[in-house]
This record gives structure tokens, C-alpha cells and sequence, in this order.
């Protein structure tokens, strides 16, 4: 069994990071298989350093399973660290991320534990009820997991307390397991159930969960080799928005070191267009010119057959007339003035002479 120096677990609980021990992780990746073909994709949106995923990657992969893993951690220095350790991970915080619904096979979800401040509530956590980090991670995190896929829920015992957690999974996993880890210097129970559609609550599971929430009875703890075995299922496309929605200094350069910049697609993304140019039928009336000008179809070099050259651009702006009358009333004389403003588009091209030996070489000229 793992264990931590006194300052190195005051460290992690200060900032928030509880990391399962090498222990509890052993016996979970052998609660986990997959036999099926195709490829797996896990989820860890607290992954610290990536060293749960990278066991359960080890574990699958051993399975014969093509392993995917993916990650997201706010602390900068250990996302650092996990992107040693896994396929892709995120410097990033979970609310300023952009991932695809159920695309994910199992969700490894080890949360911040306590109470959420106030600047962190939002819609989707009940106003009048204390939210905790736990609870809101579950919420926002489960949609990404495809039905059928894996949960494993790594919390403090008393976390089960809440009645939204406990209702959450009653409601939307099967086949649930609650145990206690071996290493209880946190007091941590690890939860596991496949991902379900939303249904009624289950009853049992809901006062399962809400004893050893409560204290009631002590949940078995995570056996060394387990009786019943999680199958964690394939993935059915491999298509998935993971990404960061800002990027900070260092994942601005990774990116451009990783992809730089456009210049590998810049003749596919800045290929000139190929125009087909047609003769008008007739001679253009100032309708037509005004469109044509307002379209900024006009423009580019004319050669005249007298050898001129204009470099020409078309552009068409408003002008607004104003007419005043004026009228008296006979009967009081008392005189009212009426002023209209008629908006007009007025088309005007400019040129630069580009005539060899003119007299206006190089000026700019306006053509009405």
C-alpha cells in the first residue's frame, strides 16, 4: 500500500488534489476488461498527473484493446506532468473546455472535494441548495460518457450525503458498486456502474448510497480480486471536439510548434479563384453601373486600344438632397416649411494612371 510524506499530503489537499493510491488503482484496473474490438477512449477532467490513466491505460491495452486516453487538469504544473503520461491532455479549467457528448467509454472522475464559492454557481446547480464540487463535477461531467460506458467515482464517504449525487446515479447507472478503498487517510469510497438512459430511481441504490453516506453501515471494501468484472465497450466514432476554448502563452506555442501555423494548407486555404468573365449584352445603364460598383465588381487593370493603362476601383457611397417648400395659410398666415431628404447612391470610379509618358502618370484620377 502506498503512502505519502505528511508535508507531501498536506501539499495536495491544500490545492485541492486528492490523488488515488497506487493500491486502490491496482485493484480497480482489475475490476475493469475489454474484450471487444475497436478502440476505447477515457476520460480523467481532474487528472492530475495523469497517473490513473496511464494504470488504466496499461491495463486495457493489455486486453489487446487499442487505448486512448484523455485528460484535464487546472493546476499548469502537474498538466505538464500528465502529458507525459497520456494521449491528450488539457491545461485547462473543466468550465473553459469543449468536449463532445458521450464520446467517451469509461470516466475515471476523482473530483476536488468541498464546497463550491460563490463565484463558481451557475444554471445548472439548484439555487437554494449547497452545491459541492463533487456534485458538480458528476453533473457536468456524466453527458460525456456514452451509454454504457463506465463510471468508476472516486469521493469521500460522506459526499453520498447529498441527495442530488445519490439520485443522479440511482437514476442514470446500472449494475452500481460502492466500495471503500483500502487507503483511508481520506476516507474515500469508489462508486462503479455502466452509464444507463435516465430512468426512474432506483429505490436500492439510492438508500445504498445514502447509508454509507450517513454512516449507516460501512461499504465492503475493494476486494484484491474482484467477483464481477466491468466490460468497458468500444467507441462508435472517433470524431470528438477535445479542446481548450483560450489558450494560454505555452499552449499557443505547442499549438504553433505542433501544426505550424497554416503555411502546410496555404495554397489549399489561399488558391486563386478561377473567375469566368462574360461581356455585358448591352452598354451598362447607372443602375447597373451603381450594382455592379456597390459589388465591387469594378475593378483591376484596363488597357485601353489607345495603350492607356487605369488601375481602376469601383466603389459606390450615399449622398442625401434636400428639398424645402414652403406654405401659408391664408386664413391665420401662418407660414410652414417642409424639408425632405432623398437619399441617392452615387457610383464613382477612381483610377491610377499607369500610362507610360502620360502627363498624369501615377495620379489618381475619378471617372464620372
Amino acid at each position: 500500500m502506498a503512502l505519502m510524506h505528511p508535508r507531501v499530503v498536506h501539499n495536495y489537499i491544500k490545492n485541492g488534489f486528492y490523488p488515488t493510491d497506487d493500491e486502490s488503482l491496482l485493484r480497480l484496473g482489475r475490476m475493469v476488461n475489454s474484450r471487444s474490438e475497436g478502440s476505447v477512449h477515457l476520460l480523467d477532467p481532474c487528472c492530475g498527473e495523469g497517473v490513473a490513466l496511464q494504470h488504466l491505460t496499461g491495463v486495457l491495452e493489455r486486453d489487446g484493446r487499442k487505448v486512448e486516453s484523455y485528460g484535464i487538469e487546472i493546476d499548469e504544473e502537474r498538466a505538464w506532468q500528465a502529458k507525459t503520461r497520456v494521449s491528450v491532455c488539457l491545461h485547462a479549467d473543466l468550465q473553459d473546455t469543449l468536449v463532445s457528448p458521450r464520446s467517451f467509454s469509461l470516466l475515471f472522475l476523482n473530483p476536488p472535494y468541498g464546497d463550491r464559492t460563490s463565484d463558481h454557481h451557475n444554471k445548472d446547480i439548484r439555487k437554494n441548495e449547497a452545491s459541492r464540487l463533487e456534485e458538480y463535477f458528476l453533473n457536468r461531467c456524466q453527458s460525456l460518457l456514452m451509454y454504457g460506458g463506465v463510471l468508476i467515482y472516486v469521493v469521500p464517504h460522506y459526499s453520498l450525503k447529498s441527495k442530488t449525487i445519490c439520485n443522479l446515479i440511482a437514476k442514470s447507472y446500472q449494475k452500481v458498486g460502492i466500495f471503500r478503498l483500502p487507503e483511508q487517510q481520506f476516507k474515500q469510497v469508489v462508486v462503479v456502474g455502466y452509464r444507463s438512459r435516465p430512468g426512474t430511481i432506483c429505490k436500492e441504490v439510492q438508500k445504498q448510497l445514502l447509508k454509507v453516506g450517513e454512516n449507516i453501515v460501512n461499504a465492503d471494501e475493494l476486494p484484491e480480486q474482484p467477483e464481477y468484472f466491468y466490460e468497458v465497450p468500444t467507441v462508435t466514432s472517433n470524431s470528438k471536439k477535445f479542446m481548450k476554448l483560450t489558450l494560454d502563452q505555452h499552449q499557443l506555442i505547442e499549438q504553433i510548434d505542433a501544426h505550424k501555423g497554416l503555411w502546410r494548407q496555404f495554397d489549399m486555404l489561399y488558391r486563386p479563384v478561377v473567375k469566368s468573365e462574360f461581356r455585358p449584352l448591352c452598354r451598362l445603364s447607372k443602375w447597373h453601373l451603381a450594382i455592379s460598383l456597390a459589388a465591387g465588381e469594378i475593378n483591376g487593370l484596363v488597357c485601353k486600344s489607345t495603350g492607356e493603362k487605369l488601375l481602376i476601383k469601383g466603389d459606390t457611397f450615399k449622398v442625401s438632397k434636400e428639398r424645402v417648400t414652403s406654405s401659408v395659410d391664408e386664413e391665420t398666415g401662418k407660414q410652414t416649411t417642409t424639408r425632405v431628404l432623398t437619399d441617392q447612391f452615387v457610383p464613382v470610379i477612381r483610377a491610377i494612371d499607369l500610362t507610360e509618358n502620360s502627363d498624369t502618370y501615377g495620379e489618381i484620377l475619378t471617372i464620372k
